[in-house]
């Protein structure tokens, strides 16, 4: 009975293959809800966030 032998560079190789045949791309990005901000307690307003869908912001001096 003759057993083939798989050299270790061989090896190697081929584990190096599997592995990066097997490692998918991805793709994540951020997002806030807004709906978390809304406030279930009656007789307290919800948050408006008009202004900053349009690019503003909140009054106030800001350093930077």
């Amino acid at each position: 009975m003759q057993f083939s032998r798989v050299e270790p560079r061989s090896q190697l190789a081929l584990s190096f293959l599997f592995i990066c045949c097997s490692i998918k791309p991805a793709l994540a990005h951020d997002h806030f809800n807004p709906l978390s901000l809304e406030n279930d307690e009656p007789g307290v307003e919800n948050v408006d966030l008009s202004v900053f869908e349009k690019g503003g912001q909140a009054e106030g001096t800001y350093n930077v």
